[in-house]
């Protein structure tokens, strides 16, 4: 919880507001000033400041409804910072689940001589495993990451029998 003057040497409390609520979340604040005006009060509370406060107006009783009152408020800031660490966590959890898995794929894929070429049809991305190279006998360098370097090595007689279905598979992901 901030609490905070309206003038300041450099902007108005308004001003510092206004660039403070670019960060996520932002904090509760009060605006307490000595020059009691009805239009920076409504703009202060429209503008999202929890409440606002005269100085020549406020008693420690006073002061300390208003900051008990916004106090109340702040745990929903709280929880929403929890709530992104835990998903911060979930995130590192998966991403090494996922070097884990890479990694015991690609043990795998050299432990047996096999090609495995994936095309990623969305991004036209192509992963190949490194068997590609002994059985082909293309070193990795030769051999593009593309599906058009795939469908060039296709002989011309077998094109038609290749392309034809992979078209009814493309024409039916465009539909869906």
């Amino acid at each position: 919880m901030i609490l905070i003057e309206y003038r300041l040497p450099d902007m108005d409390g308004l001003e510092f507001f206004c660039k403070l609520k670019q960060q996520q979340p932002t904090p509760s604040i009060i605006m307490l000033t000595e020059y009691g005006n009805e239009n920076i009060a409504v703009q202060a509370i429209k503008s999202g400041f929890q409440d606002y406060l005269v100085k020549q107006q406020v008693t420690a009783e006073i002061l300390n409804t208003t900051v008990e009152s916004v106090l109340l408020n702040a745990p929903k800031i709280e929880h929403k910072l929890i709530d992104k660490e835990v998903e911060i966590s979930n995130l590192k959890q998966i991403q090494e689940e996922l070097r884990l898995s890479n990694e015991r794929f690609q043990l795998a894929s050299r432990a047996v001589e096999c090609v495995i070429y994936d095309w990623d049809i969305t991004f036209n991305s192509v992963i190949r495993t490194e068997g590609i190279t002994a059985i082909l006998g293309y070193s990795l360098e030769e051999i593009e990451p593309s599906i058009e370097w795939w469908m060039e090595l296709v002989h011309p007689e077998d094109k038609n029998s290749l392309f034809q279905p992979l078209q009814l598979v493309l024409a039916n992901q465009k539909c869906n």
